[in-house]
C-alpha cells in the first residue's frame, strides 16, 4: 500500500537482517516489558545467553512473515511489524523455531502463554479457527506522527484476511500504540497489570515498569 512519501509491503526474506537491525534500534529501547524482564534477570544473563537470544530472534524474524514501510525518498525501512501465524486451537501458542533456544527467552514466552490462557481467546471468539499474533511493531522516531503505525496494523489485518486467518491479536503497551490499534478496528479484550505476574519466589517477574505496567490485549475478528 502506498501513502504519501511511503510504501508498505510484505518484506522479502533477504531483508530479515535489516528488519532485525531496525527493530533493535527502534523497538528494543521502548519495549518496556521485555526490558523489565531482562533487568530483573540481569544477573542470570551471560554473554553466551545474549548471543543465543540474538540468534534465536534473527532466526524467528527470518522465518516469520513481516511487513515493512519504506520511505520512498531514501529507500530506507522506517517501519516494521512481525506477523506470527498461529494454527493451534488455543489461538495463541506459536510454533517455536528449531534449534537451540535461550532458556531466559523460553521463560519470557511462558509468561505470555500464561496470560493468554487467562484471556481465553477461544471462549471470547468461538468462531475463530486461525489466529495471527502481531509482534514487535516499530516506526522510526523521525517518521512518527504520520499514521504509519495505523497503516502497518491495517495492512497486517489485510494480509491475515488474504491468507485465511479470522483473528488478529496482540499486546499493546504504550498509549499511542493502543490508540493506533483502536483506530485500526481492534477492540480491547483485557487490560493486564504486568506487576501482578509473579516469579517462582513470589516477587514480581519484572523490574518496575511504571507508568507502563498495564498492557492491553487487543483483537480484531475478521468476518
Amino acid at each position: 500500500m502506498d501513502s504519501e512519501g511511503y510504501t508498505t509491503r510484505k518484506a522479502e526474506k533477504s531483508e530479515a537482517s535489516a528488519i532485525v537491525s531496525f527493530l533493535h534500534e527502534h523497538h528494543s529501547p521502548e519495549a518496556v516489558i521485555t526490558k523489565g524482564f531482562f533487568a530483573k534477570n540481569r544477573a542470570r544473563i551471560t554473554d553466551a545467553e545474549i548471543q543465543l537470544m540474538d540468534e534465536s530472534w534473527e532466526k524467528f524474524v527470518s522465518e516469520a512473515p513481516s511487513l515493512v514501510t519504506i520511505h520512498k525518498a531514501s529507500n530506507q525501512i522506517v517501519g516494521a511489524i512481525v506477523l506470527v501465524p498461529v494454527d493451534n486451537p488455543n489461538l495463541y501458542s506459536e510454533e517455536k523455531p528449531s534449534g537451540e533456544r535461550s532458556k531466559i527467552l523460553d521463560e519470557f514466552d511462558v509468561i505470555f502463554e500464561r496470560i493468554y490462557a487467562e484471556v481465553n481467546l477461544v471462549d471470547r471468539f468461538p468462531q475463530a479457527k486461525r489466529a495471527m499474533k502481531l509482534r514487535s511493531m516499530a516506526v522510526h522516531k523521525d517518521h512518527r506522527g504520520k499514521g504509519l503505525a495505523k497503516v502497518l496494523l491495517r495492512e497486517s489485518v489485510n494480509w491475515a484476511k488474504k491468507h485465511g486467518f479470522d483473528l488478529v491479536h496482540s499486546f499493546f503497551t504504550f498509549p499511542a500504540a493502543k490508540k493506533a490499534a483502536l483506530r485500526s478496528g481492534f477492540s480491547k479484550v483485557m487490560d493486564y497489570d504486568m506487576h501482578s505476574v509473579k516469579d517462582t519466589d513470589g516477587s514480581c517477574a519484572f523490574a518496575d515498569l511504571s507508568p507502563n505496567n498495564v498492557t492491553s490485549i487487543m483483537a480484531l475478528e475478521i468476518r
